[in-house]
């Protein structure tokens, strides 16, 4: 009897072990590295990436990893190209199991102008590789986002550059050998159009997430319209909706419920600010004949490169990855700001639920306060896995970019202790005395909480850190030393543990 509650009660502490949620990096024995797509099958993680070489920074190469539900690194295998060439991938492009049990994914050696489709054994172990346009510069290769498989071969996605300089969408048929069947432009002349996101909706169909951007336009130019298409294997387009808001901007993640609507992410430009790269995440539905019917946006106006570029439908509700700069949880006074990895969830008539924002915290200031989510996956327990690429070093000016994978709950934000909205909230502004100062100045600590605020960091205008000191329990005040400092405006800030942003204030040095 005994033996048998022993038993039980492991049985349930694994189950609870596996709902556990974890943030984890990879460096794949590299400079750097990054996840771009990620398949699950039986729990097991599937990834897809670069890295960067160790001795040549400008040379990446491909990677392939195994991870288990407890993010354990199970295996990976690295490739560079066989030419020695420097191999390019997109913000999010798909890695999918083929009928005979290989896997398919893209890349490019943009020196060569070459697309290829990369083949691989159930093992990750190289197969083949497919290449094509090398050294054609006629067009210039752009974003080659998808590749599916059909019956007679494999359909990619993506776009390219003419010589007039528009960016077109195209789709190129290969045959099962490896041969070019057909390549389709897809858009209007005078426009720019790029491929975004692609699913399959029918069995013969795909929908395709995508822009056009008005033409010519100045670089700095942000109008984009969304223009989301059905397309059949032979590449013609069947039903298509372009949203007239030129504000409306590119298009993320795909994803379809019972009855055939369509929901899809992306970004939504802020105030018609041009050159300033201002946007909201964004979530919009068409129904199954492509009329509009509503569309959301998230987040807050002020934040730069706001955007959603994954989706996923789960439990009827519709949970969207992607990066939230928020300038005001500014961690080093740089304008680019607090970048996490940001998580949205909303009903499927758009009512929003909840926010998330996770950082790559893997230092208590220095070089956290950055990650990037790209792609989003499930669990079998219903745990929700996000992968990208986080930052990870001693500080600010000596980091690298790695991969990173975030298990989270679902929903997302059950158990959240820090959020965009708490934290917000929670930033104080608190005085110190004197202020102007000229030898030092002192922070009162008593209505300051312990566990929220430990470090005390001072900028100068330029964003630079001149100043650092920490709060140790018990004392009730601290104090900056300002003797060595040359008079003017400096700004004091307040860190948690974690490296978030908790008070600010602004001090003035006098001589």
């Amino acid at each position: 009897m005994k033996i048998s509650i022993i038993i039980v009660l492991l049985f349930i502490r694994l189950l609870l072990i596996g709902q556990e949620s974890f943030s984890k990096y990879y460096s794949f024995d590299s400079y750097g590295s990054t996840i771009r797509s990620m398949l699950i099958e039986r729990d097991t993680i599937l990834l897809q990436g670069y890295f960067i070489d160790t001795v040549s920074p400008f040379l990446q190469g491909i990677v392939f990893a195994k991870v288990d539900s407890f993010g354990n690194l199970l295996t990976y295998h690295r490739y560079f190209d066989s030419k020695g060439r420097d191999l390019s991938y997109n913000p999010l492009n798909n890695i999918i199991r083929l009928s005979d049990g290989r896997f398919l994914t893209l890349s490019m050696a943009l020196q060569d102008n070459a697309l290829q489709l990369w083949f691989l054994t159930s093992d990750f172990q190289l197969d083949t590789v497919f290449e094509f346009f090398s050294g054609d510069q006629s067009v210039q290769l752009n974003w080659w986002r998808n590749v599916y498989e059909v019956s007679d071969g494999y359909l990619v996605f993506g776009s390219a550059q003419r010589l007039n300089f528009n960016d077109d969408i195209q789709i190129i048929k290969v045959s099962k050998n490896g041969e070019l069947m057909w390549r389709k432009w897809l858009g209007l002349s005078n426009k720019d159009e790029v491929s975004g996101d692609v699913a399959k909706y029918s069995d013969s169909t795909f929908v395709v997430a995508s822009f056009r951007k008005p033409f010519p336009v100045p670089a700095a130019d942000l109008r984009k319209n969304t223009w989301i298409f059905e397309v059949d294997t032979n590449g013609n387009i069947l039903h298509e909706f372009l949203d007239t808001d030129p504000f409306s901007g590119g298009s993320g993640g795909l994803v379809f419920d019972k009855d055939r609507n369509i929901y899809f992410s992306g970004t939504s430009i802020v105030e018609d600010i041009f050159g300033n790269d201002n946007t909201l995440g964004r979530i919009s539905r068409l129904n199954s004949e492509f009329k509009f019917q509503w569309k959301r946006t998230f987040g807050k106006n002020f934040n730069p490169m706001n955007g959603l570029g994954d989706m996923i439908l789960l439990d009827n509700h519709l949970i969207a990855s992607g990066t939230n700069v928020d300038s005001s949880r500014n961690s080093w006074g740089s304008p680019s700001g607090y970048t996490g990895g940001w998580l949205v969830m909303t009903s499927l008539n758009g009512d929003s639920i909840c926010e998330r924002i996770d950082t790559a915290q893997w230092f208590p200031i220095d070089g956290t306060g950055m990650g990037l989510f790209r792609a989003i996956d499930t669990l079998s327990s219903g745990s929700i896995i996000t992968c990208g690429d986080g930052r990870f070093g001693p500080n600010e000016n000596n980091y690298h970019d790695y991969a990173w994978l975030v298990k989270t709950t679902n929903p997302p934000c059950e158990g959240l202790k820090v959020g965009n909205t708490e934290i917000r909230n929670k930033i104080q502004i608190w005085g110190m005395s004197p202020n102007p100062a000229k030898k030092s100045t002192l922070i009162q600590l008593n209505q300051i909480d312990f566990n929220e605020t430990t470090i005390f960091c001072l900028f100068d205008t330029n964003g630079r850190i001149v100043k650092r000191t920490f709060a140790d329990f018990g004392v009730d005040h601290v104090i900056f030393d300002l003797r060595n400092l040359a008079e003017g405006l400096y700004i004091v800030q307040s860190f948690n543990k974690k490296g978030h942003l908790t008070g600010i204030e602004k001090l003035i040095i006098i001589k």
